[in-house]
């Protein structure tokens, strides 16, 4: 067989296997996700904040204002959802956006909308989050001269694993389903 002829049959060979690979998705990874519960930190002003983050795969979740309140009842948690936007060679960039109720010094509270534009590493599972952010408060809206909303930086960073809503589902242990005779260890054993 004349050695070209060998390399190219080798070379196609080789190929027809990463297609293979490729097309059957062991070479592809999982599309990220921000499902699980998220500790966000970030500052506004002077104030410090603390919001908690649980989201589901779906790209739903819940807001729940963690900051100290002094005379002002709990905070309640609120609607919030979160979206992949775009992939770079480095990393994942997401938007997380949702209601939240910032107390105020006064003792009153401060509704708005907080929208978070985040990015990570390419590494699984997603553990951290760092990007900057805009709360636009429904009690100060835009002056009509322009005037943005300040902007802010924030970092996240996640407190438990991925979270999965099973609601009542307990399915039975495979292991207390197995029955074995009453004799068969004894009759495995060698002598």
């Amino acid at each position: 067989m004349p050695k070209p002829f060998l390399a190219y049959l080798c070379m196609s060979f080789g190929l027809g296997i990463h297609l293979c690979l490729w097309s059957s998705g062991a070479t592809q990874s999982p599309p990220p996700t921000l499902a699980g519960r998220w500790q966000i930190e970030f500052s506004l002003g002077s104030a410090h904040h603390s919001i908690r983050f649980d989201s589901q795969t779906s790209g739903e979740g819940i807001f729940l204002v963690l900051d100290q309140r002094s005379s002002t009842l709990p905070a309640s948690p609120t609607k919030a959802s979160w979206s992949l936007r775009g992939q770079s060679p480095s990393i994942y960039y997401f938007v997380i956006t949702g209601d939240v109720e910032f107390p105020t010094s006064g003792g009153g509270t401060e509704k708005g909308i907080l929208e978070l534009s985040a990015s990570s590493d390419l590494t699984f599972p997603i553990t951290s989050l760092r990007g900057w952010g805009q709360f636009h408060s429904s009690s100060k809206p835009k002056d009509g001269r322009g005037a943005q909303d300040p902007a802010f930086e924030f970092t996240a960073r996640r407190l438990d694993g991925l979270t999965v809503n099973v609601e009542g589902l307990t399915p039975p242990s495979v292991l207390d389903k197995i029955r074995f005779p009453k004799n068969a260890h004894a009759a495995n054993k060698i002598s």
